[in-house]
């Protein structure tokens, strides 16, 4: 008898769950996932995550792009979409992928990506993608105190601090790659022995135990909050003015680049006064005009300083800062081991004001009378 014709029409069974996940092979170094791109699930799938404007130097990935991937309980293609292309683009094959996506930064902002599926489920999920300008470096300064760096190189810079005082440290980002998202830091600090003549001429830091530091820390002889130190006017009692004991402060990026700035402080004995060779926190002196053949000016005098009255007792690594009251008649430096050098110029009268540098700001004035 005649054969009957029979046809088909297969209909592949609409997605009934979707979620998108990082893609894990892309990734070298797995930790970042956490601490460069902060990425965040709910219910098994992307919430939300960060991208640098630019790819760091020197690591085994790229912070400024991510790849993706869509989870489905069928293989059914997927439709990829950024509602900010010019904060974030969604790279691939084409915007209709099979079940991947790369995402890559293009300035700073905020883009919420979509991926929906192409079956007629009408399934989609949706992820925000936030860009930051990332902290280039960090840099440590502290005020009025001098910083004096390692010559070595190898070890973070120090600043004496009278006992009793406190100084404010300050974390500056750097911005080789425009003005950074996030500045915010956090702090830290360690106690130990610092040596700031080490067997190469370096300083050195050698760590407490952690039961000397604990106890040290009991007694509220070192303090660290938000960048300010404060060392106790017990510091001599608590850890003997001969212990070298100070703190490594460490302050450490919080934007996903992990940049950490360090810088020791070393306990110094208080200022209580700054003295010249009279014994006096004021003095006069009349130097004679003098400029060298390039009409720059020519230190024509010096003068001794001292702290606390003993003139064999001079602080080199507290040693006073100097400004003038008229730079033009006459200026000068603090050197080391007590020496104040004078620098006359136009004949005149100009006042020298010394200000300690341990956070004490004790001042001496030093008057000097330049002749022609």
């Amino acid at each position: 008898g005649p054969q009957a014709t029979i046809s088909f029409t297969v209909v592949a069974a609409k997605s009934t769950k979707l979620s998108v996940v990082e893609e894990t092979s892309s990734i070298v170094d797995q930790s970042k996932l956490e601490s460069v791109f902060h990425v965040t699930k709910k219910q098994d799938s992307l919430s939300s995550l960060q991208l640098f404007t630019v790819d760091l130097p020197d690591t085994k990935d790229n912070e400024n792009v991510f790849y993706v991937k869509a989870v489905t309980d069928n293989s059914s293609e997927m439709v990829w979409s950024s509602s900010n292309p010019q904060v974030v683009s969604v790279e691939g094959s084409s915007s209709k992928t099979s079940d991947w996506a790369m995402l890559a930064a293009k300035s700073t902002g905020t883009a919420k990506i979509t991926c929906s599926t192409d079956d007629g489920s009408k399934k989609k999920t949706t992820f925000t993608v936030k860009v930051i300008v990332p902290v280039s470096d960090l840099r440590l300064t502290n005020g009025s105190l001098i910083t004096y760096a390692d010559p070595t190189g190898k070890e973070a810079s120090f600043s004496a601090l009278a006992w009793g005082k406190s100084v404010q440290v300050k974390a500056t980002p750097g911005t080789a790659y425009g003005n950074p998202t996030v500045k915010k830091v956090t702090w830290s600090y360690k106690l130990g022995r610092i040596n700031l003549d080490g067997a190469d001429g370096g300083y050195e830091f050698t760590p407490l135990s952690e039961s000397e530091e604990q106890s040290l820390i009991a007694q509220k002889i070192f303090s660290l909050k938000n960048g300010k130190v404060t060392i106790s006017s017990k510091y001599a009692t608590a850890c003997g003015v001969e212990s070298k004991i100070g703190m490594r402060v460490t302050a450490t990026t919080t934007d996903g680049t992990a940049l950490s700035a360090s810088k020791f402080i070393v306990p110094a004995e208080p200022i209580r006064k700054i003295t010249f060779g009279n014994r006096r926190s004021s003095a006069m002196i009349t130097v004679p005009a003098q400029r060298d053949e390039t009409g720059g000016y020519v230190c024509s005098a010096v003068m001794t300083v001292a702290y606390n009255y003993d003139m064999d007792t001079y602080y080199t690594y507290c040693k006073p800062a100097v400004k003038s009251s008229n730079p033009q008649v006459a200026t000068g430096f603090s050197a080391e081991f007590g020496v104040l050098s004078i620098c006359a110029g136009k004949p005149g009268t100009a006042k020298l004001t010394l200000t300690a540098t341990d956070g004490t700001n004790r001042k001496a004035t030093l008057t000097v009378k330049v002749k022609k």
